[in-house]
């Protein structure tokens, strides 16, 4: 059987632990097994070569994988992706935008030549979608907000003139009631015959009394004689 085989798949594959494991026990079976078998006899050497056993050539392959995983445990050849963003301003990966060349090297507008010795002033910085999207943003709220602020001034200024109007008319209804109240006292005056009162449509009671009435409630008829 192969090791292969007695690992279930390719070796390599294995975790370091199971695999060493794996070898123990192969080479322990294959100990075990050799010693309770009687000695194999070696072939004489046919042409002055001599012919391996299986057992030996076994033994080997053990020891080459022992060995190979011993270097796999002293020096793992373990590779990290190491993944880099884009460059915001170029597009192009492999540094950032505050590496980016375009920020250093100052660009000459098409057409325009520079003449020998005349420096070249500094150019600013081209702006990323985002940072653009977002100075748009603000200038668009900020505006908003202005209009906003604009549109509450001349709300209120409507409600102040709509309540001074409401307390206008309320006044003017005040002294409309007081003036028809003073016309009507007058006409009610001028309506009412000598000797009633304002807004008495009966004239006041006169007569003679005849009668008199006591406490203890006896009733003279007749005037008392004056003394």
């Amino acid at each position: 059987m192969t090791i292969d085989a007695a690992a279930g798949g390719a070796l390599m594959d294995k975790p370091f632990t199971e695999a060493y494991q794996l070898i123990e026990n192969m080479a322990q079976n294959h100990y075990q097994w050799g010693s309770e078998r009687t000695p194999v006899e070696k072939s004489q050497p046919k042409g002055g070569m001599y012919e391996v056993s299986s057992l030996d050539h076994m033994n080997a392959k053990v020891e080459a994988l022992t060995q190979k995983l011993d270097n796999l445990t002293v020096n793992p050849a373990a590779t990290i992706a190491v993944v880099t963003p884009n460059c915001e301003i170029c597009g192009i990966s492999g540094h950032v935008a505050a590496n980016c060349q375009l920020l250093a090297t100052p660009t000459i507008p098409p057409g325009f030549h520079n003449q020998k010795g005349a420096p070249v002033g500094p150019v600013a910085p081209q702006k990323s979608n985002l940072e653009l999207m977002m100075e748009n943003f603000v200038s668009a709220q900020t505006q908003q907000n202005k209009e906003f602020i604009n549109q509450n001034i001349h709300t209120n200024e409507l409600i102040k003139q709509l309540a001074n109007k409401i307390d206008s008319i309320a006044t003017h209804s005040k002294m409309l009631e007081t003036q028809i109240s003073q016309v009507a006292q007058q006409q009610a005056a001028k309506a009412s015959p000598a000797g009633t009162f304002p807004s008495q449509p009966q004239p006041n009671p006169k007569g003679h009394v005849n009668a008199i009435t006591l406490r203890s409630g006896i009733e003279l008829k007749d005037p008392v004689a004056q003394r």
